[in-house]
């Protein structure tokens, strides 16, 4: 074949290599195809980030995400490109910041995220150092009803917009007395009429007002059966607890406590907390409760607490694997995942426990923490 053939097979086979190409796109979908118009919607001015007027302690936040293929957690059925994900998301955000329009609604039809689409993109309430940095920085720089810019995290892109709140945490001192209507729940511990339930509630008040301690004052007075517990209730979601309370924890502050509130089953003091998960790894070392029958070779609490300090030494080492010393001495299923936790907020876990590890900062390895069933060592990730 001479060099004249030889260049026109090669534009020859450049033709083909192109129509089949442009075939290929013309029949791929568009990234925005199954979403609504954009072009008659009214942008509303409350949706535009604006910085809020204090820096809030934490926020709630409802997002939509536009993933792409090989992003963090992308579901398989996920095809988009990077830059075809971002052009779906700046359609989304059009209407996001739309007169009229739903979020919830909007993350519910075209979130990828399957853990929270179904609850309109909930991510609950929030602090720092709970969702990634980027994502953090929009978030708390958002007014509520505000909505982000699209914003790139290892997932792809996210649509934020701030809430009011879903989720809150608290907790409470009930002070009954002998002759308030009684259930098994506000059954007081100590026998005292209703002037001096009234009297010890005033009291509780003022101290903690004063700087003391709301949860000890809890552990020595509430007849709440959760009074061990600090009166911690776990978070929860607003409308799963009575009304009146909510309606209490809604209007206090963070960290505020409220005057002894009477009802007929005694008198009520609440505080608010603010909502705050944390993740640790950990390592259990379990021990023979006194009196415990069963398998003799189970140790002593003597035995666990010196195997304990060892682990503690090694673990404290430079360059020590935390992960890895979980897995080899750790007791329980949370070995085999390195100790690893699901994250959790307070009221969840026994008292002195929650308070060692909530202490902690992120990458600090606790102490010992001795439990009424096991021995801990504790390292915060999160």
């Amino acid at each position: 074949m001479c060099i004249d053939d030889l260049a026109v097979a090669r534009k020859f086979i450049f033709f083909i290599l192109s129509a089949a190409l442009a075939i290929s796109c013309s029949s791929r979908p568009s990234p925005t195809e199954d979403l609504p118009p954009t072009d008659n919607l009214v942008p509303d001015p409350a949706r535009t980030p604006k910085a809020p007027e204090a820096a809030p302690q934490q926020v709630s936040v409802r997002h939509i995400l536009c993933a792409y293929r090989g992003a963090k957690n992308a579901l398989k059925k996920i095809k988009l490109s990077r830059d075809e994900a971002r052009i779906r998301a700046e359609r989304i955000l059009k209407l996001a910041r739309a007169k009229g329009q739903d979020f919830a609604e909007l993350a519910k039809k075209y979130s990828d995220d399957a853990t929270t689409s179904l609850d309109g993109g909930d991510l609950g309430t929030v602090g720092r150092g709970e969702l990634h940095p980027d994502l953090e920085q929009a978030a708390f720089g958002l007014g509520p009803g505000q909505v982000s810019e699209s914003i790139e995290s290892p997932r792809g892109f996210h649509i934020l917009r701030r809430t009011e709140p879903t989720e809150f945490q608290a907790a409470e001192i009930t002070i009954t007395y002998t002759g308030s209507r009684e259930s098994r729940r506000y059954r007081p511990r100590d026998s005292r009429n209703k002037e001096e339930a009234r009297a010890l509630a005033g009291e509780i008040v003022q101290r903690v007002r004063g700087g003391g301690s709301f949860f000890d004052e809890a552990m020595a007075h509430s007849d709440l059966t959760n009074y061990s517990a600090g009166g911690i209730f776990p978070i929860f979601k607003k409308g799963t607890q009575p009304k009146k309370l909510e309606e209490i924890v809604a209007g206090l502050g963070i960290g505020e406590v409220s005057e002894a509130i009477e009802t007929e089953t005694g008198f009520h003091i609440v505080k608010r907390l603010p909502v705050h998960r944390i993740q640790i790894r950990q390592i259990k070392v379990e021990f023979k409760q006194l009196g415990e029958t069963g398998d003799p070779q189970k140790r002593t609490r003597q035995a666990a607490l010196e195997r304990a300090e060892k682990i503690l030494r090694l673990a404290k080492e430079s360059g020590s694997d935390f992960a890895a010393l979980a897995a080899e001495y750790s007791d329980g299923p949370a070995a085999s995942r390195g100790g690893l936790n699901k994250p959790f907020g307070r009221g969840q876990r026994p008292y002195d426990f929650e308070k060692a590890v909530f202490s902690l900062q992120i990458g600090e390895i606790s102490e010992i923490i001795e439990t009424e069933a096991a021995i801990f060592i504790v390292k915060r990730i999160r």
